[in-house]
């Protein structure tokens, strides 16, 4: 009996690990303490993007003012597809918009996509993103460029990964 309860459970099917893929930024390359000096990219049924920072404790004036997460999937631009800003100390609706290009990524809301959550640590130093796969077009790859604004509007010296213009590696699907 033993022996048939041991067997089926190592037949039963067990969920996979999200894809994952991070890839490092240049430490000090801003004077911000919100330096980002990593970017971690999840590719399951949610799509999560981790912000590690050097320092996101939010000191007086050296609090960053957004993040920017542009995301890239197969079959569209060869630059950004879609987009969504978190603006920090602050509680507004965050929605994923469709992008326009590098210069000007403003583009319409992405219709029918709900669930787009942030959470910011600054114990961890992190900023977290996550936005359903479904709101993609449940691509099989995707691949993310990240951008700290010291200020409103991105005004000033920004810190992007893994550069400005630039994307980070592809990560494939895999369900969770």
């Amino acid at each position: 009996m033993l022996t048939l309860a041991v067997a089926a459970l190592l037949a039963a099917p067990t969920a996979a690990a999200a894809d994952e893929k991070r890839f490092a930024d240049p430490r000090g390359d801003t004077r911000s303490p919100a330096d980002i000096v990593g970017v971690t990219l999840e590719h399951g049924d949610r799509v999560v993007v981790r912000v590690h920072h050097r320092d996101l404790s939010f000191a007086a004036g050296e609090a960053p003012a957004t993040v920017r997460v542009i995301y890239a999937v197969p079959g569209h631009s060869p630059g950004p597809d879609y987009w969504l800003k978190v603006p920090y100390q602050s509680d507004p609706t965050v929605q994923l918009r469709s992008a326009g290009d590098w210069g000007d990524p403003a583009g319409p809301w992405v219709p029918g996509c709900t669930g787009e959550r942030v959470r910011v640590s600054s114990e961890l130093d992190v900023t977290r993103v996550s936005v359903p796969r479904a709101c993609f077009g449940n691509p099989e790859r995707i691949r993310v460029n990240v951008r700290v604004t010291l200020h409103p509007e991105d005004v000033g010296r920004a810190d992007d990964a893994p550069g400005a213009e630039q994307l980070g590696p592809w990560v494939g699907y895999s369900p969770v």
